[in-house]
């Protein structure tokens, strides 16, 4: 999967620590290159009824794939919400 890598105070990460609701967390990941990262991740078996999205490669291609997905009404405007393009 794609990712992406910020750099956060210990302050920082504290307060995103606080703002992640259940069932998602941080806990300890593993990247392509063997590094191990903190990183998202989720309860085993939490949304059992989810749709796998790992095919996609990243939140971002999910985002969009959902977005298309969409039903938009004539003449609606569109808009991109992802956030700014940050390199992995």
């Amino acid at each position: 999967m794609e990712g992406e890598e910020w750099l956060l105070t210990p302050d920082a990460l504290g307060r995103l620590l606080l703002s992640i609701p259940a069932p998602l967390g941080l806990g300890r990941v593993r990247t392509d290159d063997g590094r191990e990262l903190v990183g998202f991740v989720g309860q085993p078996g939490a949304a059992p009824d989810a749709t796998d999205v790992t095919h996609l490669g990243g939140w971002r291609a999910a985002r969009a794939a959902s977005a298309a997905a969409l039903p938009t009404a004539p003449g609606a405007a569109t808009a991109d919400r992802s956030g700014p393009d940050r390199k992995p």
